[in-house]
């Protein structure tokens, strides 16, 4: 865990606040629900990473991205940087529309399966293949 933000980290915190500023607005979200849809604690959660008081993880970005409705890179352009693997990276990236997914289950299971590729829980090769099984469902 990293004691104080890097400049890498401040600039990220830059953007992931112009993003929620030019957004969060016509989107309906205040820190609070955000911190809600987030699976956080508070809203303080929330204001931390906005004002870059805790460095943004993959998981965090990738939250912030799809709760936004933007790409991950217009948060931090280095989004590779967070994961080691770029196809884990790439493989994140096409399932952030987790939200088109119509069945709740089938959802549920791959926002799971999501964050168990962030984490390094599972590889790239079986996260593909666990999401196009349940796409195959859908």
């Amino acid at each position: 865990m990293k004691n104080a933000p890097d400049s890498h980290d401040k600039k990220s915190a830059l953007r992931l606040r112009a993003v929620w500023d030019a957004k969060a607005k016509s989107l309906g979200l205040t820190q609070e629900e955000a911190a809600n849809r987030l699976g956080w604690d508070s809203q303080s959660t929330v204001s931390q990473y906005l004002t870059g008081r805790i460095p943004l993880n993959a998981e965090a970005l990738l939250k912030f991205a799809r709760l936004l409705e933007v790409q991950p890179k217009e948060i931090d352009p280095a989004f590779d940087w967070h994961l080691a693997d770029t196809n884990r990276a790439a493989s994140a990236e096409c399932v952030l529309n987790i939200e088109d997914i119509t069945d709740k289950g089938t959802r549920d299971l791959a926002e799971e399966l999501l964050k168990g590729l962030i984490q390094g829980r599972i590889s790239a090769k079986k996260f593909q293949a666990a999401v196009d099984l349940l796409l195959s469902d859908d």
